[in-house]
């Protein structure tokens, strides 16, 4: 399993040097291109500790449209300590990369889901075809 963190890809371990907690599996899956453009994303990110977070911001007919960023390590911690307490994971494992949702719902909807390049900022996400 792989953690994008901004500059680098980590191996099982969190910078605290912690073993990694388990992550709730999202069943969906990355395009080339989707992963491709998060990790050059990260990688530019320049934000030590930063993980990609992603949140949906529209429908179109075939597709939702997800908008994607860097939550700081802080910004997670403090997320992940109010979601946890209502049972909510922040962080998931989507296709072999941690990412973090803060909305459990919309983390809901990606299960069986295709993530596709839309553009600069954005992916669509689509059904998997059958």
């Amino acid at each position: 399993m792989t953690v994008l963190r901004a500059g680098f890809a980590y191996d099982e371990r969190f910078d605290s040097g912690d073993e990694m907690a388990q992550f709730r599996q999202i069943n969906a899956t990355w395009t080339s291109g989707a992963r491709s453009e998060i990790e050059r994303f990260m990688i530019n990110a320049r934000t030590p500790g930063a993980v990609p977070s992603l949140f949906k911001n529209g429908e179109d007919s075939d597709a939702t449209r997800w908008s994607y960023g860097v939550f700081t390590l802080d910004r997670i911690r403090a997320l992940e300590t109010a979601l946890q307490a209502r049972g909510h994971p922040l962080c998931y494992q989507l296709d072999g990369v941690i990412v973090a949702i803060s909305n459990v719902n919309h983390a809901r909807e990606l299960e069986g889901k295709v993530l596709d390049y839309g553009g600069p900022g954005y992916l669509l996400v689509r059904s998997k075809p059958h």
